[in-house]
């Protein structure tokens, strides 16, 4: 099987489907989850933070977490000279098997990265008005705790108050 980045975005964004993830940490695109093509491998970052490798191999897919992640798998699982953390599959899609490590790695990053939560930030009315965040820093949108009422349609303010 030919490694592709369509089958790599394809099998994670497949993981992550039915979480309790943001919809915005589910898919690639944008700069939270990104893939990016090196020699001979691909790599998966969350922001700027790199979560795993992916690399072809002539019978398996070896998928190379950082050692900073030993923590979130198990002790049966080996690693390498420099420290990754290697699973080795025959095909992307049987990730499924490391679906709780790979949420538990995300919900990591993503904890450091969020921030401390607020309230709401000078843009209230406006996102109240346009019924959803309308802060462009997505990372400093999700410390935000009106924005989860604006996603659960409960507005506070302007003119589509209806609580």
């Amino acid at each position: 099987m030919e490694l592709t980045p369509n089958l790599i975005k394809g099998s994670i964004e497949e993981l992550l489907t039915d979480t309790d993830l943001p919809d915005e940490l589910k898919t690639f695109g944008s700069n939270i989850l990104r893939l990016k093509k090196g020699k001979n491998h691909y790599s998966v970052f969350f922001v700027n933070t790199l979560l795993f490798r992916v690399v072809e191999k002539k019978t398996i897919i070896r998928f190379e977490f950082r050692y900073t992640y030993k923590e979130f798998f198990d002790d049966t699982i080996s690693r390498d000279k420099q420290g990754w953390v290697i699973v080795e599959k025959a095909d992307p899609t049987e990730m499924k098997e490391y679906k709780s490590e790979l949420l538990k790695i995300i919900d990591f990053e993503f904890n450091r990265v969020q921030g401390e939560a607020f309230g709401c930030c000078s843009h209230y009315m406006e996102c109240s008005d346009k019924k959803q965040c309308v802060k462009t820093d997505f990372l400093l949108s999700l410390a935000c705790l009106y924005r989860i009422n604006l996603l659960q349609n409960k507005i506070f303010y302007g003119i589509n108050r209806n609580v």
